[in-house]
């Protein structure tokens, strides 16, 4: 019997090849979108799941009372892990101390040497805690010695090709030669700890004499904030509010506090949690919620499509249900005929599909910046995903059509009293439906594009057109001043700047105190730059200094939300602020410019003035900005730069950025949602379009006779191309008076996250509809102009 279900199946197939391809073809480009971007989010969701102790591994975080509000970081002290693990071993099996390295240069004995900024201290028990194995070496051992480093097979192939790196040396930012020990395994790439390279934690105190903080850090016997991440493998899960309290009684004991004053707060955050919900998260994982919807959207859009033109053709199965019914067939037998022929064309779907997937994948992945491994593909979770997906197609696009099909009166039918009517209003459902989401997506996709054009081109507050930055290495100090000297002479280069932090790559320095006029605690950022910085960055003075900068006490000039947060006056010249053991005089006032990404609210911002830039250079590291006079070869001027630079550093590579190019990365999300919202809406419309082409042509065919007559009567080309298309155009209607409300809801929401952001207006939704409409008409209209066109004599004879 499946066999002659099978052959009815084809058959029909065959029979009609225009249906058959806008099924198939629907189907299978729905499936293959739908099963790449839910592959994007299964991966973002099944983070350190590889973890054989994911489930018992904590990170600690610090949550610190400042003021009326609390600030929380990773960054905790040297001896909080093994004191905590001392204390109550029965609750903590294991501790993990690491710290991110700055970047640096590895070198090889032959010279060869690369900058690195993925490298990563860790203690010995890092590599059994979690669940990274090695190639080649002993886990156990790889990181107990000084010295000692362990090396991605990247960076083991970047500095030794084939040979076995295990016993060579790399030097560490040209001072500390490191044995490899341990080759790692590839990183899956569904893991939140992103390393190029391990480096023993023991190797840290023989960086001592090059970082006195670090030597501070690495003594300090207390349990609280410090500079290095703390994981905890628990001996159980359950057991980690006890832990929480016991690091807070450790806390307390070496840092009393008086009564009625607030104290500090451990939390232990789930490993397994972190990439998606951990306190100090990015939350760009805000869409990935939208992009399940836009692909369950798509799916059903494409489901829609398969259903309607099935149902659509109703008609043309129904004596052959009536015959079949009368010679003795049951509902059941034919519902399963008809279930047969959807799970084919299901089956031929999919397979489709999961070679548009294959072929798409590189594409889809490098167009969106996404790294998903090879290995992921043949993850447990990824195929369940791909067999449930299959499944659903299956129950969903089959069930409507067998039981409307297999529910037919054989006596009406075999009458010809069967309605040609039967499940219109149903079809119409759907394509609202289909329309609906379509009309939606136009809409996020034009507020989506207005809201990153404007953060883009609003004016920040500074000049970003023409800076290119250049990192200054702390080997280039002594020559520095020449160096500076020497790029102000260069042709072409209008103005050269200093400055502690790279801008729109870095952070700034954070200070916290207290303001002289409300007496409430104060987070301050500091930066420090020298006076050119004001020129070359075209900064906008809102008071400018009257005299010269001071170092003592050292000269401060403040952004307009600084003087709101400390409650100043519109004139603060003069005031002073503690920042640590030095009290800072006010000079002068900025208007606001944006640090950071236009996500986050205007913060307050502390700038010192300097005139010796390399004392801070050397100090915090640091970065010069070099405004390019316009026109010319930008090429053969960075080119030039490079010679200069190379000329007075010979270890660490030239490296520089574009200010406006670092600009436009920090709406990489943005940038990412728009580019799918703009292909994902474009496949939905083509997918109801498909629907309606079809729904058009079987509405042609069925009023065949009617248009004949018409046409015989004397109607129009245009009256009878209006006829046909505006039924359609009404559901198109309709569909954008669902629409606009509901993307209205989900845009509003959507630019809450932003401080400054655009006003919706009502152009966006005017012109999705009338885009709508237009694209509709001409589906359906190319349909009803090729049967008015027919000869109406051909029409009357074939019924």
């Amino acid at each position: 019997m499946l066999k002659n279900y099978l052959q009815i199946a084809l058959r029909n197939l065959r029979r009609n090849p225009l249906y058959s391809l806008l099924n198939i073809g629907g189907l299978a480009a729905g499936l293959a979108v739908s099963i790449l971007i839910l592959l994007y989010v299964v991966h973002e969701y099944s983070y350190d799941t590889f973890h054989q102790n994911g489930d018992r591994i904590f990170q600690t975080m610090d949550r610190m009372p400042h003021g009326e509000t609390h600030i929380q970081t990773q960054s905790l002290s040297v001896q909080l892990g093994p004191r905590t693990q001392a204390a109550r071993p029965d609750l903590v099996e294991a501790t993990v101390r690491t710290r991110s390295s700055m970047r640096t240069v590895l070198k090889t004995a032959t010279n060869f040497h690369s900058f690195e900024d993925q490298l990563l201290f860790a203690d010995p028990s890092f590599l059994t805690v979690f669940t990274y194995p090695l190639q080649k070496g002993n886990a156990a051992t790889a990181l107990t010695r000084p010295n000692t480093i362990v090396l991605s097979p990247e960076l083991a192939q970047k500095y030794f090709g084939a040979a076995n790196p295990l016993g060579k040396t790399l030097v560490y930012d040209n001072k500390l030669p490191l044995e490899v020990t341990g080759v790692l395994e590839s990183l899956p790439s569904h893991s939140t700890l992103s390393f190029s390279a391990l480096i023993s934690f023991a190797t840290q105190k023989n960086l001592v004499a090059y970082d006195e903080g670090l030597g501070k850090q690495l003594e300090y016997s207390h349990v609280g904030g410090g500079a290095f991440q703390t994981y905890f493998l628990l001996t159980k899960a359950e057991h980690r509010t006890k832990v929480e309290r016991l690091i807070r009684q450790l806390h307390l004991k070496d840092h009393p506090v008086k009564k009625g004053e607030k104290t500090e707060e451990f939390i232990l955050e789930p490993f397994t949690d972190l990439h998606l919900h951990g306190i100090m998260v990015d939350h760009s994982q805000q869409y990935h919620g939208l992009f399940t919807g836009i692909a369950l959207g798509i799916l059903l859009l494409a489901l829609i499509n398969y259903m309607n033109l099935t149902t659509a053709r109703a008609t043309q199965r129904a004596k052959e249900v009536g015959v079949r019914k009368v010679l003795g067939g049951l509902r059941s037998n034919l519902a399963a005929q008809f279930y047969t022929e959807s799970v084919l064309i299901t089956l031929i779907s999919f397979a489709l599909s999961l070679l548009l997937v294959e072929a798409l994948r590189p594409f889809f992945f490098q167009w969106l910046d996404l790294h998903i491994s090879d290995t992921f593909l043949k993850d447990p979770l990824f195929i369940g995903l791909l067999a449930g997906l299959l499944l659903l197609c299956t129950l969903v696009a089959g069930s409507y059509p067998a039981l409307l099909l297999s529910q037919f009166t054989p006596a009406e039918v075999l009458k010809g009293r069967f309605s040609k009517a039967n499940g219109i209003n149903i079809r119409r459902v759907l394509t609202i439906f289909q329309f609906s989401v379509s009309i939606g997506l136009i809409v996020c996709s034009f507020i989506v594009k207005n809201q990153l054009d404007f953060l883009r081109t609003q004016n920040i507050g500074l000049d970003r057109e023409g800076i290119v930055v250049i990192t200054v290495p702390q080997t280039m100090i002594p020559h520095y001043a020449a160096f500076k000297q020497e790029l102000r002479q260069q042709a072409g280069i209008q103005n050269v700047a200093a400055a502690s932090w790279p801008l729109f790559k870095g952070g700034v320095n954070m200070f916290f105190t207290q303001s002289p006029i409300t007496k409430k605690d104060i987070s301050l950022q500091i930066t420090a730059v020298d006076n050119s910085f004001f020129q070359t960055m075209n900064v906008p003075w809102k008071i400018k200094p009257t005299r010269p900068y001071s170092s003592n006490p050292p000269s401060l000039i403040l952004n307009e939300s600084a003087l709101k947060d400390f409650g100043f006056t519109e004139r603060p010249i003069g005031e002073k602020i503690q920042l640590g053991t030095q009290a800072a005089e006010v000079v002068g006032v900025v208007k606001d410019f944006n640090l950071f990404s236009s996500k986050h609210p205007q913060s307050g911002l502390g700038i010192s003035v300097v005139a010796d830039t390399t004392r801070e250079l050397m100090t915090y590291g640091g970065c010069l900005y070099l405004k390019l006079a316009a026109g010319g070869n930008v090429t053969a001027r960075l080119a030039a730069v490079e010679s200069v630079f190379k000329k007075y550093e010979t270890e660490y590579p030239f490296e520089y950025y574009f200010l406006d190019e670092a600009y436009d990365a920090l709406y990489k999300a943005e940038s990412k949602l728009g580019t799918m919202l703009t292909a994902f809406t474009s496949l939905a419309i083509l997918i109801a379009c498909l629907g309606l082409f079809g729904l058009a042509t079987f509405a042609v065919e069925t009023r065949r006779k009617e248009i004949g007559i018409r046409k015989v009567l004397g109607a129009s080309l245009s009256s009878i191309t209006l006829l046909l298309s505006k039924e359609f155009l009404k559901l198109v209607l309709i569909a954008n008076a669902i629409a606009f409300p509901i993307a209205w809801y989900f845009m509003q929401d959507w630019l809450k996250a932003y401080a400054i952001r655009i006003q919706m207006g009502w152009v966006a939704f005017a012109l999705a509809g009338f885009i709508a409409l237009v694209i509709a008409f001409v589906t359906v209209s190319t349909q009803a102009i090729r049967a008015a066109n027919a000869d109406p004599v051909k029409s009357l004879k074939s019924e």
